[in-house]
Formats: structure tokens, C-alpha cells, sequence
């Protein structure tokens, strides 16, 4: 009641199905930065929605 704020509702992040996959997708975007995202997904095994990616 003594708070300026007006109470909010916090919750932590979930992360993204992308997360496991960052690090390879990464490395493969410094040696090939101008890879499509269909090239990258076969590279990485990527069977989700190409739109996530």
C-alpha cells in the first residue's frame, strides 16, 4: 500500500525450443552468414515449424 508502483504480475521466462539449438546455429551463421534458415534447419536437424526458427 505504501509503494508509487502499481502491484504487477512477474513471471520468469520459459525459453524457446530454439534454445538447444542456438549454439550450432550460431557457429554455422559466423562461417556462413548469409545461410538461409531452410539450409540451417537441415544442418541442425530441425523438424519444428521453420517460422520458430
Amino acid at each position: 500500500m505504501a509503494s508509487d508502483e502499481h502491484p504487477a504480475y512477474r513471471r520468469p521466462g520459459r525459453g524457446s525450443i530454439v534454445d538447444a539449438y542456438e549454439p550450432e546455429i550460431r557457429k554455422l551463421l559466423v562461417k556462413y552468414p548469409q545461410m538461409p534458415a531452410t539450409v540451417i534447419a537441415q544442418r541442425i536437424g530441425w523438424s519444428t515449424s521453420m517460422t520458430v526458427l
